[in-house]
């Protein structure tokens, strides 16, 4: 009886159409990037709406009913849509980077990419 009475007072929260095409181990479309950050290759869950979204600008141009965003807490892999913690550091299952590579060749704390063995001794 009791069990029955919790199901009648459950509440019904809304089905995200995103994760119809969150399937763990492909990838998400275009890879996760948006039209925004096109160098992103993640989803955030917003806690907010429970939904996922490439970017902040794209749950503001879809949020209907106007409620206020709160910053995202979850993130999800665009290489293998792992949902995970949202940090900075590379996939805690497939191991790629989801924020790009940012790192130049020309100067890397003073290292380069200039290869000394061929360099001349003029230089």
């Amino acid at each position: 009886a009791k069990e029955e009475e919790r199901k009648k007072n459950k509440v019904k929260r809304k089905k995200d159409p995103t994760d119809a095409l969150i399937r763990i181990g492909t990838p998400l479309p275009k890879n996760g990037t948006c039209s925004h950050y096109k160098h992103s290759k993640r989803w955030m869950r917003f806690p907010c709406c429970g939904k996922a979204f490439p970017c902040d600008v794209c749950h503001d141009k879809q949020n209907l009913d106007g409620h206020e965003m709160k910053m995202a807490t979850r993130m999800i892999c665009g290489f293998c849509s792992r949902e995970q913690h949202f940090s900075q550091k590379p996939c805690v299952a497939c191991g790629k980077s989801m924020t790009g590579d940012n790192r130049s060749k020309f100067w890397e704390g003073g290292e380069g990419c200039r290869n000394k063995s061929k360099m001349s001794n003029k230089d």
